[in-house]
């Protein structure tokens, strides 16, 4: 398998392991993500990136993305140890608790270095494309909470 073909599939298991439940969605930040990232314009350590993505968790307890396997694009340098991965998703988070659902697409941008066969992330950038936001249809009242 070519570095582009595995940078492609990185970053489709990359979006489905936060489509996972919030433990596994966690647990993967350390094996997907180099030391040091360079996160949103910012450079965070590891530690610092796990407390984001929990707040991310917290806030958006449910979520779904898909990515757009004709929406994927790869790029490596000449060596193959270092590749961007372009990719456009449909997306679908849930917060149960206070009722509110967010649905669109995004673009995400990675940078992956590889160290042996094994891609981590070094650089991380997404953008909403589209986007809608409402409450959820579950009546006033029916929550547990």
């Amino acid at each position: 398998m070519s570095r582009a073909d595995a940078a492609k599939d990185f970053a489709i298991d990359y979006l489905a392991s936060w489509s996972a439940r919030n433990d596994i969605a966690l647990d993967a930040t350390a094996e997907l993500y180099a030391p040091r990232v360079l996160f949103h314009g910012r450079t965070v350590s590891l530690e610092r990136l796990y407390k984001e993505k929990q707040r991310f968790i917290r806030r958006w307890p449910e979520r779904e993305y898909r990515p757009r396997p004709e929406a994927i694009g790869t790029d490596c340098n000449p060596a193959g140890t270092v590749c961007k991965v372009h990719a456009v998703f449909d997306y679908t988070a849930i917060n149960p608790k206070r009722r509110r659902m967010s649905q669109g697409s995004g673009a995400l941008q990675l940078i992956l270095e590889f160290i042996g066969e094994k891609p981590v992330i070094v650089a991380e950038h997404s953008t909403l494309l589209t986007q809608t936001r409402r409450r959820t249809l579950a009546s006033e009242g029916t929550s547990n909470e």
